[in-house]
């Protein structure tokens, strides 16, 4: 783990693929544990955003109340974009837009999608970055933070 930016407010943090953001049911060791254990005395601090345990990536943690409060209303107002780089197998198209209708399966932990035309569609833009034989590097863009968007 190697924090990539601090202030007063936030951390930077770059969280690798396999460890939980926040504690789970595993009791596995997980992010904002060991953020915590590195700046003893900040007993404040909050996760506007998360990611997957599978997934690497830059995670936000915030040092004081105010600041979780800013940050979830720039998450909820959409203020903040976030951008994924994904390696996928097979060849995409150049760009483009993919929209599904996602419903959260609480029971299995999984995105499912419906065609429930009542369910309000999740959008995802993506951009091919590069192309292999076997091997395509997306950019993606959620439109939201929905369960398992991507």
């Amino acid at each position: 783990m190697q924090v990539l930016y601090e202030d007063g407010h936030l951390f930077a943090v770059n969280k690798p693929g396999g460890l939980a953001t926040q504690a789970d049911k595993t009791g596995d060791p997980f992010l904002l544990e060991r953020v915590a254990a590195m700046y003893p005395g900040y007993g404040a601090l909050g996760l506007p955003h998360r990611l997957d345990r599978p997934v690497s990536g830059v995670v936000l943690i915030t040092r004081t109340p105010e600041a979780l409060v800013a940050m979830n209303m720039q998450f909820a107002s959409r203020s903040v974009t976030k951008t994924y780089w994904a390696i996928v197998t097979g060849a995409a198209p150049s760009s483009g837009i993919w929209e599904h209708r996602l419903v959260h399966d609480g029971q299995h932990h999984k995105a499912r999608v419906s065609q429930d035309a009542a369910v309000e569609p999740s959008t995802v833009r993506f951009k091919r970055l590069s192309a292999g034989e076997r091997y395509t590097l997306l950019e993606l863009v959620p439109d939201g933070g929905r369960f398992h968007q991507l």
